[in-house]
């Protein structure tokens, strides 16, 4: 099992193996995002609201798990993959030869390991790919892993940390894109 599929499993695990049987995320108000060259006036997507931050994911996209105290929840599902946010760091995703570990944005709970059958076989994800981004006024540091089994791309800023896997190459458009919107808020008074 790659490790994107292993990521997306906690994730659902989530919802389903964490919380209680009869817990239901809250609906959500939908805060509609333009996000240019996404999503359509009739599947618009919609802002999430993060501890002193907030990012777009698309409109088809579901809560899972508990959400934080006057936060929305802080993981997110959808066909083409998952994110998650955090406001402290999660540990690195760990590349060996043979094992890849991924963690938790928000929880830097294990996501789980995946090792190769053989020493001969490639690294399943690759060293990252390290960059940086201007988002909203913000220097954002953009990490992607391409993995055999899919992508994973990590974002941080100044306390804000997202999470997101991928699983297929198309996709990860769709998850930079994501990446992209986020927006500092100001502090209540």
């Amino acid at each position: 099992m790659g490790p994107w599929k292993l990521e997306l499993g906690l994730l659902v695990a989530v919802t389903s193996g964490c919380a209680t049987a009869s817990y239901s995320p809250p609906p959500v108000a939908a805060a509609p995002c333009t996000v240019a060259g996404f999503g359509t006036p009739d599947h618009p997507w919609r802002e999430v609201h993060a501890s002193g931050f907030s990012f777009c994911v698309p409109g088809s996209w579901s809560p899972s798990g508990r959400p934080p105290r006057g936060f929305d929840a802080s993981v997110w599902t959808g066909p083409e993959g998952a994110v998650s946010w955090a406001t402290s760091p999660p540990p690195p995703v760990v590349v060996t030869r043979d094992c890849v570990t991924t963690r938790d944005a928000r929880s830097g709970e294990s996501m789980g390991t995946s090792c190769t059958a053989a020493a001969n076989l490639p690294p399943p994800c690759s060293q990252p790919t390290t960059g940086s981004e201007d988002v909203g006024g913000l220097t954002i540091t953009v990490e992607q892993f391409d993995c055999r089994e899919g992508h994973i791309i990590s974002a941080t800023s100044h306390g804000i940390y997202l999470r997101a896997a991928a699983s297929q190459t198309e996709a990860v458009e769709l998850e930079l894109a994501m990446l992209r919107t986020i927006r500092l808020l100001e502090p209540t008074r």
